[in-house]
């Protein structure tokens, strides 16, 4: 079983917080393009999450939380999902 090729791509949407943007690319030549949504609150991924499934992207496992430091005193949650576009 060979490995597929990978094409790494960043990209920064500041309005919804996404984080990356990971390409893959098959020996069969299909597309699957990975995302991973990353927001500061629940309710912000919701709806950067329902925007991409309108346009075609479907979920990839569930939601995870993260407690993010800002600096040595305050902390943040960061909710991410995966997505998955064939």
């Amino acid at each position: 079983m060979k490995i597929p090729q990978l094409y790494w791509g960043i990209i920064i949407c500041y309005n919804l917080n996404v984080a990356i943007n990971l390409v893959m690319g098959a020996e069969t030549g299909d597309i699957m393009e990975y995302k991973v949504v990353v927001c500061s609150s629940f309710w912000k991924l919701e709806e950067a999450v329902n925007k991409f499934l309108k346009e075609g992207w479907e979920l990839q496992g569930g939601v995870s939380c993260t407690f993010v430091p800002i600096d040595s005193e305050t902390h943040e949650f960061r909710y991410c999902q995966a997505m998955i576009k064939k």
